[in-house]
């Protein structure tokens, strides 16, 4: 994909990540363990063939500020955002527009950790885009564990 990064803190401001392709996981973005602050950027039309079309993270502390997530697709899961294992804070920032062949086209938030979202949009996202899939949920959001506190957002059209 466009940055694979598994050592050490990672900043990206006023920055766009556009239409990069992962052979696996993290489309955009594959950031594994320590801290990841992302403000004011942008992920648009990134692809993996697996999960994270637009960011992939595992093990991550995240934080995400006015920056968007957009136009991403995954061949299996989290078309705009795979976080496994992570805690995510997203606040006044847009998820739309994303596609996963299974589930989660926004989000997918697995494995445990937090996810705290606020003034967030999820919107326009698609899940089961592959008509052949078995699992086909979570157009805006998918968690399979761990915490999650969303307010003032608007989760609509997914």
């Amino acid at each position: 994909g466009g940055i694979y990064s598994q050592v050490g803190s990672l900043i990206i401001n006023d920055s766009t990540i556009q239409g990069n392709k992962a052979g696996t996981h993290g489309g955009g973005l594959y950031y594994e363990s320590n801290s990841l602050d992302i403000t004011r950027s942008s992920f648009l039309e990134n692809e993996s063939t697996q999960s994270g079309g637009g960011i992939y993270t595992i093990g991550a502390q995240i934080a995400m500020d006015s920056s968007t997530v957009g136009d991403n697709k995954a061949g299996t899961h989290g078309g705009g955002i795979f976080s496994d294992s992570s805690n995510l804070f997203t606040i006044n920032s847009t998820i739309a527009n994303n596609t996963a062949d299974e589930n989660g086209g926004g989000i997918v938030f697995n494995g445990g950790g937090y996810l705290r979202m606020g003034y967030v949009t999820i919107a326009n996202n698609i899940s089961g885009a592959d008509a052949s899939a078995v699992q086909k949920n979570g157009g805006g959001l998918y968690q399979t564990a761990g915490s999650l506190n969303i307010y003032n957002s608007r989760i609509a059209q997914n």
